[in-house]
C-alpha cells in the first residue's frame, strides 16, 4: 500500500500499522463526505494489503476530530427538497 494524501488527511505506515492523520486543524478536522469517502477507499485498500495489521487514527496539532462537518450538512439540508413523513394524511372532514 502506498502513502495517501489529500488536503484533509494523509497516511503513513509505521511498523505494519497504517496511520491515518487528519490534517485540517483550522476546521477542527471535521469529517466531511469527501474525508469519509477517502477513509473508505483507504480501508478498502488495506483489506487487500497483507502488510497492514492495524489502523490508527490521529489528528494534527492539538485536535483529533470534531465529528461531522456541520457546515456541509447545513448546506445539504438547505438545498434538499422538503420531505413529508410517510403515512401522514391530511383530513378533509368537516
Amino acid at each position: 500500500m502506498h502513502a495517501f494524501r489529500t488536503d484533509s488527511l494523509e497516511t503513513e505506515i509505521i511498523d505494519r500499522a497504517l496511520v491515518i492523520r487528519f490534517t485540517r486543524p483550522e476546521i477542527r478536522n471535521s469529517l466531511s463526505v469527501a474525508v469519509l469517502g477517502s477513509i473508505n477507499q483507504i480501508i478498502e485498500a488495506c483489506a487487500v494489503s497483507k502488510g497492514i495489521q492495524r489502523i490508527v487514527f490521529t489528528g494534527s496539532d492539538d485536535v483529533f476530530a470534531s465529528g461531522a462537518d456541520l457546515r456541509e450538512i447545513a448546506a445539504i439540508v438547505t438545498c434538499s427538497p422538503k420531505i413529508t413523513p410517510v403515512g401522514r394524511q391530511e383530513s378533509n372532514k368537516m
